[in-house]
């Protein structure tokens, strides 16, 4: 027979009130009963993870395929298990869903968004009333949008060293699966990765007969491909717009901003010339507001030209800093978001910051590591 704990703070009933000995007895009895459902919770999960042989705390169990797992230890050792936060970025990818997400820097969330984005099946595009696997072409899956090259280049050197961390030496194994849109690259800190960096202002033929499976680019590179040459992006065939720094590509002046402020912030929205929000509006269909001009006929065009997706694609947006306008405008007056429809993971604090450190690449000094990387093999 097994008794009930005895709370220490009991009175004796030969001198306390009974009322309040039975208040303990109840506490007692509720917080006998829940360590011992807590105990058989965890007792059968834990036999659940013995039948399927299942770790729940790894990259695989939250779905990253295994062979890019494989590599993904290989190339970064010290990587071992996803933080609680890149668990939830990862399923909510695999699954599909457009996801919203605001976490520190250095957090891991660009890294866990990619192994995410490696693990999608790949688009292909069939020949006209054919769809056998001989006539399937690989088309763009993804499309990565950053605000500057340095980021860029950082996806790209992961990309990288997961690709050849298994000594994959085919050709255009690298381009094959990402490529980088950007202006002006700075081939002399790349050579290991040259034939993956596409300048919009000159040779598209890469990026014409071998589609990668990630496109990444700055707004301005891929809104001036689409302008002058739009049968170069293949657009169609996009299941994923993922946009990196959004709070750097996306401002708003804030009517409570500071006079010094709201100059500044006039200042960059006309240098930036709002590009990635005309992008986006070609890639989705929105509701044509009366405070925002959309760009509706040339959607229009693009669409019978099949250049750009027809079924709406998943949407992911990733910001160290996003303020609750913003967050706002993005549901309402953009309209990029769906209402309830959205992951939202917001978080401020600095438990979620990963274990490891990439060699610090999560801080974006990309071409500088790759300098350092280049060095070492050499």
């Amino acid at each position: 027979m097994r008794f009930l704990p005895i709370c220490p703070s009991a009175t004796p009933l030969s001198y306390g009130s009974w009322s309040s000995s039975l208040l303990c007895r109840k506490t007692a009895v509720a917080n006998y009963l829940t360590r011992r459902s807590r105990t058989t919770q965890a007792k059968r999960h834990a036999d659940l993870d013995a039948v399927t042989g299942r770790d729940l705390d790894t990259f695989q169990a939250s779905g990253v395929r295994p062979a890019i797992v494989a590599s993904l230890h290989d190339a970064f050792p010290h990587v071992q298990q996803p933080t609680a936060m890149q668990k939830k970025l990862i399923h909510a990818v695999m699954d599909n869903k457009d996801l919203m997400l605001q976490d520190i820097t250095g957090s891991g969330k660009s890294f866990a968004v990619l192994l995410a984005l490696l693990s999608k099946p790949r688009a292909v595009t069939y020949d006209l009333g054919q769809k056998d696997k001989t006539s399937a072409k690989d088309a763009i899956t993804t499309l990565l949008l950053v605000p500057h090259r340095d980021l860029a280049y950082q996806y790209l050197h992961w990309i990288y060293h997961i690709i050849t961390a298994k000594g994959d030496t085919r050709p255009y194994a690298l381009s094959s699966t990402v490529q980088v849109l950007v202006r002006h690259s700075n081939s002399k800190n790349l050579e290991p990765m040259l034939e993956a960096m596409v300048d919009p202002r000159e040779d598209l033929s890469m990026l014409r007969e071998h589609p990668p499976h990630i496109l990444i680019a700055t707004p301005n590179a891929a809104f001036d491909v689409i302008h002058r040459v739009p049968e170069i992006l293949q657009l169609s065939t996009l299941s994923t717009v993922v946009v990196d720094e959004a709070d750097a590509l996306i401002n708003s002046v804030s009517q409570n901003d500071k006079k010094r402020d709201k100059k500044k912030s006039a200042g960059k929205l006309h240098k930036h010339e709002q590009v990635l929000p005309q992008f986006l509006d070609l890639l989705f269909d929105v509701v044509q507001g009366r405070d925002i001009a959309r760009p509706i006929e040339v959607r229009k065009s693009l669409l019978q030209r099949g250049l750009v997706p027809v079924s709406r694609p998943q949407l992911i947006m990733l910001s160290a800093t996003m303020r609750n306008r913003l967050r706002t405008a993005l549901f309402g007056a953009y309209g990029w978001y769906r209402r309830g429809k959205a992951v939202k993971l917001i978080k401020n604090g600095p438990s979620s910051r990963p274990t490891h450190k990439l060699n610090q690449s999560a801080i974006h000094h990309a071409s500088q590591l790759i300098i350092q990387i280049v060095e070492r093999e050499v």
